[in-house]
This record gives C-alpha cells, structure tokens and sequence, in this order.
C-alpha cells in the first residue's frame, strides 16, 4: 500500500474507531444508569453500564493520573510509530488497520479519561470477564491482527526462501 493512501486510510480507521466509540458510549450514559443491565436478568451477554477508574480489569484505579501519563504516553508512542511507518513507502495492509484500530480505540479511552476522570464500560460477556468498550475491543482486535500478520508475513517469508534456496539447489545439480 503506497505512502499517501496508507496514512489516509490509518487516520481514517482511527478517526472511525473514536467516533463510534464516543457515540455508543454516550447512547449508554443516556440510556442506562450507571449499574444498569440490558437486558435487566444481565444474560450471558448484555449491556452493563459502569464507570472505570482503572485500567483492564480494573488494575490501577487509585492512580488516575498515573494511568492518565501512561495512556497519553502509550498514544503517542502508536501514532509515532503509524507515522515512522507510513514513511517506509510500501506499508502492508494489516499493519495501517491494526495501527489505525489501535490509535482510535486509545483515543476513544483517551477522551473519555480526559473529560470524565474514568471510561464508559458497557459490554459485558459471561460473569467472570472484564467489562470492556468498543475502544477496548478495537485496541484488543488490533494487536491481535498485527500479531497475525506478522505471523503469516514470517511464514511466507520462510516459505519463499525455502522455495528460491531448493530451486537454486536443482539448478546447481542439472549443471
């Protein structure tokens, strides 16, 4: 993917996760109090309005400035290395979706912790899993599709060194 449509297209991912993100989290501070259920028996899965101080699972609640720093930090570090790599040239496609996917959903959590002091969470799957959002889902989705791109990308790779070092193997022995 070229240069120009590469970072048109990781900004638009990011963009799209943080409005999407900020509007269903709004729908859900309208909708439902915070310890409000939809459905109201709570389901296996079902909307649960809370408001998080912390971190995944909650971790770090009583340093919101820390996790403020922290998130600010780790941001800038995605947008950065979006950036380095957008400068490369010829950038693979998974790497500007889940750059841009990862960007928007630390932007989405980013907003909500500065105009708020905690993140809207609202899905909630099971009894024993974390409650989570869409910035969530879209920073957790990221990181899995670059962890399987890199994976396939090495794969590949080792499947065509393979493939050019048998045939120069064959060649060598028809000479």
């Amino acid at each position: 993917m070229g240069r120009g449509k590469a970072a048109g297209i990781g900004i638009l991912i990011a963009a799209f996760v943080a409005f999407l993100d900020q509007y269903v989290k709004n729908l859900v501070r309208e909708h439902l109090a915070p310890g409000e259920s939809l459905p109201a028996d709570g389901g296996f899965f079902s909307l649960y309005h809370t408001n998080n101080t912390g971190v995944a699972f909650s971790m770090l609640r009583e340093h919101p400035n820390v996790i403020l720093w922290i998130q600010a930090a780790l941001l800038a570090l995605i947008a950065v290395g979006l950036g380095l790599l957008l400068r490369r040239g010829n950038v693979p496609w998974y790497y500007v979706v889940s750059l841009g996917m990862m960007l928007g959903g630390g932007a989405g959590n980013l907003i909500d912790r500065l105009a708020r002091g905690y993140v809207t969470d609202f899905i909630k799957v099971g009894d024993s899993f974390a409650i989570f959002n869409l910035a969530d889902a879209a920073l957790t989705g990221g990181c899995g599709l670059l962890i399987i791109g890199l994976i396939v990308a090495e794969r590949r790779r080792s499947r065509e060194e393979a493939g050019a070092g048998e045939a120069g193997s064959a060649e060598a022995a028809h000479e």
